[in-house]
């Protein structure tokens, strides 16, 4: 899952959306367009997740708002920022 966020190739419903896959690239949590940077900030399905997240990269001198993209590059230079993602992926309701 990690990697597949890092390369772009999440199954999150607007990418699935893009083959035909899905009717519409929003998410059901907010009618918000559903890409890899709402799954990880902004789903409401998310949200305890998140929010435990987001406080642990805040320990870590993580700045926010952070994109996905450098979010997801500055893990493969720092072990404890892909740690922390790792136990978002674990905690997560929604699934990709």
């Amino acid at each position: 899952m990690y990697f597949r966020c890092l390369v772009g190739h999440a199954t999150v419903i607007a990418y699935l959306h893009r083959f035909g896959l899905e009717e519409s690239d929003t998410c059901s949590c907010d009618g918000n367009r559903d890409d890899i940077n709402h799954w990880l900030f902004q789903c409401k399905f998310n949200s305890t997740a998140s929010v435990y997240m987001m406080n642990e990269l805040a320990t870590l001198g993580v700045p926010f708002p952070q994109s996905q993209t450098s979010l997801l590059y500055s893990s493969t230079r720092n072990s404890s920022i892909r740690k922390t993602l790792w136990d978002f992926f674990k905690r997560a309701r929604r699934k990709i």
